[in-house]
């Protein structure tokens, strides 16, 4: 018998959650402490420093969004179960 479709959408969130705690992990999320006059050789450092707090504002963008999937994930597993449940209890089965 296959797993019931809220459990499926429960390992999902649960998947995308600890996507986001490693992304979070991420050394690069520091990286923009490290920028100024006196780390960058190339453009301005300015240009530097406004890269690498971009690349950093998307990917915690990207931690928020995976939360937010994650989240109605959570939703649809118990919006599933109350279907299974339901679908249990007119037809007799447990």
């Amino acid at each position: 018998m296959s797993a019931p479709l809220s459990d499926l959408y429960r390992e999902q969130a649960r998947t995308l959650r600890r996507f986001a705690r490693r992304i979070e992990q991420l050394d690069a999320l520091l990286l923009h402490r490290l920028t100024g006059p006196d780390t960058w050789v190339g453009p301005t450092p300015q240009w530097a420093d406004g890269l690498v707090r971009g690349h950093r504002t998307t990917l915690l963008d990207e931690v928020d969004r995976l939360r937010r999937v994650a989240s109605a994930l959570e939703r649809k597993a118990a919006d599933a179960e109350a279907a299974e449940r339901a679908t249990n209890a007119l037809t007799g089965a447990r």
